[in-house]
Formats: structure tokens, C-alpha cells, sequence
């Protein structure tokens, strides 16, 4: 019912005049629910003739402290104790917790019923007529009295439905008492347990927080114990998709297993983080050489025998050095998927293939690329390996990118939203949504890209996607200015990136600089051509070079670009990252050929990109290479 519909309602109901701000409250709290406004119009009258309130919701309170007062002790007592259940509740608990007569409990129902203070939802449960009545009954409660109840309403759920572990738990939390603190511990570990097999794994991060609290209350342990909980409590964080809050955990936990001096402790610890990610496994372009040593440091006091807590650490190893372009990172990934096939541990296998297709963004390495992530999809299928499921399309449609095909890029990016909202994985459903702004970016589409991009940003902050989504959101908006031609617009954003990203930044400055009139400053800033680290950023990155050689007619990264860019010639720029795009790598290849004075070599460059752009199903592109295509060779 609408606002006007609740006043006319309210006038028929009761005798005191409201203020048009009164209606419109009542009519937020009740929806528009002709029951709650009746009874609401009646508790008003139950004032007495009363005129004026301070604000309806004490005014409200006030009336159902009047009503509550009518009513028999019992009564009274009844509803006490289920406004600290919640909303509503099973008969059966109820009755294990009145301790009463079944008649004298059956009268106390009625009664409350009868006052319009209580519903009967369905046969079995009963519950209050409007969240209003509980929050008032709520409001005079003693913590005292509110932390007894709770105790004893824990008491009676765990005889009626012992399986009812969150319930179980909550009520033993909420009670306050040290001697119900162990019971909390274990009930919350119990729920935690059941939640995350149903993949709710925030509320299985906040369940094993709570467990954390309650094991500190019981002093139930030790200091192993307490590690071994804060590993459960990493894992469900990482896998709910707050990675940094995972890694402030994990290197918690790490802290605290130092003193033991356990090699294997610390190496659970370390590994607790090593849940399947794709792109949020710490801060963009960082190592952190302190977590780096200590996973050596670990490996090294192990047993070096094959074993499922080595293949572990090795796997770690590989993901904390991604963005290191050492071999290091490479050599420790391969030598995890060999000890995970040797274990035949399909979990184990499954994270190493992820780290190895991680340390595999390599010159010529596509083909490689793409069978690891075939491989990973096959073996998830086969195992219902959900997360790894979802990671192998997000790899799937990466490769597909990469190559330009993008109607099969399309695909998985349809099933890696399907997955991911169905079994509620916000990390890959923020990392998937900047794809989106990709597909506008292959056909030109400018303006509709920059609204995607907008969009997944607004995702990535919700989920905290570490500060990943920072990284492409200045990615996202440096590669529109290329394709816009309007770098002079981002000149402060272009700075920022230099200071941050020294390599790539230095690119982006150069040309914004350039497009803000300072061609000297350009040149100044560009006169470096420090190694591209070979990572997941290598294409994008020697893109930029590319694009700032040709912008600045700067001979030496004409040359480094021509050569660094010749194995990805039949792969679309920067698109590896499923997330932009600068046309046909072979495109800037012609252009580059042009500016050498190769024109006979251009011209097979443009035709190329004519080809790539065709597969890609790109008009926007199409028509740039056949327009090259005319100038160098009419």
C-alpha cells in the first residue's frame, strides 16, 4: 500500500493526529503492511488521548511498555524471552525454555496474540507481529537478564536441535559466561565447519572469529592451538575475497607460530593463503621479500621429500614471486605440478597449475598457457573442484583474449559469473566484470567502456579486491586516453604511475607529458629503457613502450619494441589481461616497420592485423588495418 493509503488507514484506526513525517515512518517500518498498520494505529490509541511525541519510534516504545503493562506476568516473562531469541522461533524450544504448564504456556501465547503483539508465521512457530515490538521489549532488557536468557535459550536449542550449530553458538557467545566458553568454541567451529561447505565462506570467516574469541575466553590451549584456528580463519577470509585482510591474518599467525620454532607449523601457516585466487594474491607489482624468505627458510628446514605440505610451500613460493620475473618463481611452480601429479592429489594439482599458468606470461608461451588452463578445467570438473572450476575459465578467457576469440573469451566469461554467483565467490566475480569493459574497448566503443570499467571498479572496492583494482582502474583509465588521443587529461594520474610503477609508469608519463605540450620533459623521462620484468604485465607493458617509441619517434624503443613484440604477432595487445586492449599486436608492428623504413615488412603486418582483427570479430580494428594496409600499399 502506498504512503497516502497508510495515512487514510492510520485516520481510521486511531484518534491521534500524525504529522505527515510520523505517517511516512510508520509506513518505512511496517512496508506498507495493512496488519502492522492496524496495529500500530491501535497501539497509538492505547496512549490515551496522548497528542504529541518527541519521535515516533520512543512514542512507539512508549505504547508497548503501555500494552506490555496490561499483561500477566507470564506474559510479560514469554516475551521477554523471545525478543532475545530473535523474530521468531520454534514452539518446541519454546516450550523447553518456559518452563511451565503447557497450558499456562499455551494461555501466555494467546494472550500475547490476542494483544496484536505476537503472530503465529506457519504451524510450529511463533514470532512477533513487527520488529518494532521485540526492539522495544529489546530496549528494557538488563544485560544481566539478557545474557541468562541466552545461556538457557543455548541450552534448550542444543537438547531440541543439537545440529542447529550456529544458533547453538551464537546465543553461548552472546551469554557472556566464561563457563559457556568452550561450548562456544566448539559450536562455533561446528558452524563454521557446515557453512563453508555450503561455500558461504564470509560468514564462515566471521564464525571462525568468533571461535578465535571464545578459545581466548576458555584459555582452551595453547599457542598451537590457537595457530591452527587462525589457519582456518585465513583460509575462509581469502576465500570470501578479502585477500589483504587474509595476508594482516596470515602474517599474524605467522608472528605467533615464530616462537614455537616448527618448520611444519609455519609451513601450514604460510600456506593458509594458498586458496585458489587468480589475481588478488597480494598487491599489484609487490614482492614481499620478507614472506619470500621465510617460505625458503621453510622449505629448506623441511624434510625434502615429496610430501603434500611441500608441493604447499612451493606453490606459495611461486604466487608471492609473480610479479618478480625471477626463474625462481617458475622453477619452484613447474617443480610443484611435478610433486602434485606424483602424489596424484587432484586440490594440490589444482593450485599448482594455477601458480604455473601465473609464472607463464612468456614470449611465445600462449599455446602453454591455454593447455594449463584446459587441464585445470578438466581436472576440476572431474573432481567438483568448484573454485578451481571458476579459476580455469577466468584463465580460459584470458587465453582467449590473448588470441583474439573472443566469442569463445565470452564463453567462459559467462560461466565464470555463473559459477561465482552461484556458489557466492565474490573475488572472481569482481576480477570477471573488468572483461566487460574489454569487449567495448575491442570494438571501439569508448565511452561504453569507460562506464564498465567504472562498474567493476565499484565491484573491486565493495570486495576489497586488495589494491589490484586501484592498479586497473589507472590501467583502465590511461589505456582510453591512449585510444582517445587526450593523455594531456590524466597528466597527475601519469605521475602517480611513474612513482608507483617505475617501468610501465614511465611510458604513460612520457606521453602525457608530450600531450601536454612538454616534448623536452618527455624525451627527459623516456631517455631510460629499463628491463620489462617478464610477468603477467610484459605484453601490456612493451605495448606502452611501443606506442610512447612511435608518439616520440624515439629510435631506440622503436627498436627494443619491434623486437620484444615479435613473438605476440598473431595475439591482440594487452588483451592477455582480459581486461584491455590496444588492437592486433600486429597493427603496432606495422607501425613500428613503417618508422624503420620496412615497408615491405609493414604492409605484412597490416595484413596480419586485418587477419587478427577479423577473428576478433572487430569492425573498429578491421577498418584500421585495412587503412594502413591502402597507405603502405595501394
Amino acid at each position: 500500500m502506498s504512503t497516502q493509503e497508510t495515512a487514510a488507514l492510520l485516520r481510521t484506526t486511531s484518534s491521534r493526529i500524525l504529522s505527515d513525517d510520523e505517517v511516512a515512518a510508520i509506513h518505512r517500518w511496517t512496508g506498507g503492511n495493512v496488519l502492522y498498520v492496524r496495529q500500530i494505529g491501535s497501539l497509538l490509541d492505547a496512549l490515551g488521548g496522548r497528542t504529541a511525541l518527541s519521535e515516533v519510534p520512543a512514542g512507539i516504545r512508549e505504547i508497548v511498555r503501555h500494552r506490555l503493562a496490561r499483561l500477566p506476568e507470564d506474559v510479560r516473562s514469554l516475551l521477554t524471552t523471545l525478543a532475545v531469541m530473535g523474530m521468531e522461533t520454534d514452539a518446541d524450544v519454546l516450550e523447553a525454555l518456559a518452563g511451565a504448564a503447557e497450558q499456562t504456556l499455551l494461555e501466555s501465547v494467546e494472550t500475547a496474540l490476542r494483544a496484536g503483539l505476537l503472530i503465529e508465521p506457519k504451524p510450529g512457530r511463533v514470532g512477533f507481529a513487527h520488529g518494532i515490538v521485540r526492539e522495544a521489549i529489546n530496549s528494557d532488557i538488563s544485560s544481566m537478564r539478557r545474557c541468562h536468557l541466552h545461556a538457557r535459550i543455548g541450552q534448550a536449542i542444543q537438547a531440541i536441535h543439537p545440529d542447529d550449530y550456529s544458533a547453538i553458538a551464537y546465543h553461548y557467545v552472546r551469554s557472556g559466561k566464561a563457563s559457556l566458553a568452550l561450548a562456544g568454541l566448539e559450536y562455533s567451529s561446528k558452524a563454521a565447519e557446515q557453512t563453508e561447505a555450503r561455500f558461504a565462506f564470509r560468514e564462515a570467516a566471521t564464525l571462525w572469529l568468533q571461535a578465535l574469541d571464545c578459545f581466548d575466553a576458555a584459555a582452551a590451549g595453547g599457542p598451537r592451538e590457537r595457530v591452527g584456528l587462525m589457519i582456518r580463519l585465513v583460509r575462509a577470509i581469502a576465500l570470501g575475497g578479502e585477500a589483504a585482510e587474509a595476508r594482516n591474518i596470515r602474517d599474524q599467525a605467522l608472528r605467533e607460530a615464530a616462537v614455537l620454532a616448527d618448520s611444519e607449523l609455519t609451513a601450514r601457516v604460510i600456506t593458509s593463503y594458498d586458496v585458489p585466487s587468480l589475481w588478488v594474491n597480494q598487491e599489484y607489482g609487490t614482492v614481499v621479500q620478507p614472506v619470500v624468505d621465510l617460505v625458503e627458510h621453510t622449505l629448506d628446514a623441511l624434510p625434502s621429500r615429496t610430501s603434500a605440505l611441500r608441493c604447499q610451500l612451493l606453490t606459495c613460493l611461486a604466487l608471492e614471486l609473480e610479479w618478480s620475473g625471477l626463474d625462481r618463481g617458475r622453477e619452484a611452480a613447474a617443480a610443484a605440478v611435478a610433486m602434485a601429479r606424483e602424489l596424484d592429489d587432484p586440490l594440490l594439482l589444482a593450485k599448482a597449475l594455477e601458480a604455473l599458468f601465473r609464472q607463464s606470461y612468456l614470449p611465445g608461451q600462449l599455446a602453454f598457457r591455454r593447455s594449463l588452463a584446459q587441464e585445470l578445467l578438466a581436472l576440476a570438473q572431474r573432481h567438483s573442484l568448484v573454485t578451481a572450476e571458476v579459476i580455469a575459465h577466468l584463465m580460459m578467457t584470458e587465453c582467449a583474449s590473448a588470441h583474439g576469440s573472443f566469442r569463445t573469451a565470452d564463453q567462459h566469461h559467462a560461466e565464470t559469473k555463473r559459477l561465482a554467483e552461484k556458489y557466492q565467490l565474490p573475488s572472481p566475480l569482481a576480477v570477471a566484470a573488468w572483461y566487460e569493459g574489454l569487449r567495448h574497448l575491442v570494438n571501439g566503443r569508448f565511452e561504453a567502456a569507460e562506464e564498465a570499467y567504472r562498474a567493476a571498479a565499484r565491484l573491486s572496492e565493495r570486495v576489497r579486491l586488495w589494491e589490484v583494482d586501484q592498479a586497473w582502474v589507472a590501467g583502465t583509465t590511461i589505456s582510453l586516453a591512449m585510444h582517445q588521443g587526450r593523455m594531456n587529461e590524466i597528466l597527475d594520474l601519469a605521475e602517480t604511475a611513474f612513482a608507483r610503477w617505475p617501468v610501465m609508469g614511465r611510458e604513460v608519463y612520457a606521453q602525457a607529458l608530450l600531450g601536454s605540450g612538454q616534448p623536452d620533459a618527455a624525451r627527459e623521462v623516456a631517455g631510460q629503457l629499463p628491463p620489462v620484468p617478464r610477468e603477467a604485465s610484459y605484453l601490456l607493458t612493451s605495448t606502452w613502450r611501443a606506442l610512447t617509441g612511435l608518439c616520440l619517434d624515439d629510435r631506440n624503443r622503436i627498436v627494443w619494441a619491434y623486437q620484444a613484440l615479435e613473438p605476440y604477432l598473431d595475439e591482440f595487445a594487452g588483451a592477455d589481461t582480459a581486461v584491455v586492449a590496444h588492437g592486433p599486436v600486429a597493427q603496432i608492428a606495422g607501425d613500428l616497420a613503417l618508422r624503420l623504413g620496412l615497408q615491405t615488412e609493414a604492409a605484412k603486418h597490416y595484413r596480419q592485423a586485418f587477419a587478427v582483427a577479423q577473428r576478433a570479430e572487430s569492425a573498429y580494428w578491421c577498418a584500421a588495418a585495412r587503412a594502413a594496409l591502402a597507405a603502405v600499399d595501394p
